[in-house]
């Protein structure tokens, strides 16, 4: 089993579970180069058995990506039960697309900036990430999938943050299927929104 890698600045995706199931530890760096991760492609990789607690050790620390970065999609699953911390997404200004789940099941924790260029956050992509804060979306979002920013622990996340204004939010965002967005379809009812005035 892998325990770090070091991705080549020659690689443009990451594929399929690429490295799923190893146990990676210490700092991701994601190559500007890459224009997509693959499903699953760095799922439960705090696992030595199938058991999402065993190993706690064993764990990526923090998720980074290169200046420059050209990541445009995250797709399903892709961080799944990965035991990550920290997600910087600030150098990834091409993000478009974060996929089912891909997020889910970690131990993430802080605050939660999403670049300005995100537009779809799809179906239960940060569930169950019970340590994370606060999550500032920018004013690009289209679309919201069914508990997206849903953390299934409405105690540690104090806010979503939304740099839209409400009335806008409610005219041009939509569920994954093009239909109007739920009061609560997205996130737990208990979790202030808090919109841009301006």
């Amino acid at each position: 089993m892998l325990s770090s890698i070091n991705l080549p600045n020659s690689i443009t995706s990451i594929g399929m579970n690429a490295f799923a199931y190893n146990n990676l530890s210490g700092t991701l760096t994601i190559p500007a180069s890459v224009t997509s991760i693959g499903i699953g492609a760095f799922q439960g990789t705090d696992y030595s058995s199938n058991n999402v607690n065993d190993n706690p050790t064993n764990n990526i620390t923090t998720l980074n990506f290169e200046s420059g970065s050209l990541l445009e999609t995250i797709s399903d699953q892709a961080f799944r039960g990965s035991r990550l911390r920290n997600i910087d997404f600030s150098n990834a200004t091409h993000l478009k697309t974060i996929g089912e789940g891909s997020f889910s099941h970690n131990t993430t924790q802080g605050i939660i900036y999403f670049p300005s260029s995100l537009e779809i956050i799809k179906d239960s992509a940060f569930w169950s990430t019970l340590s994370i804060e606060e999550f500032h979306l920018g004013s690009n979002i289209k679309k919201m999938g069914d508990n997206c920013l849903n953390t299934n622990n409405y105690d540690n996340l104090r806010g979503i943050y939304i740099d839209m204004t409400e009335a806008t939010w409610n005219s041009t965002v939509t569920d994954m299927n093009g239909g109007p967005i739920t009061a609560y379809g997205w996130r737990d009812s208990n979790v202030p929104v808090n919109f841009n005035q301006s």
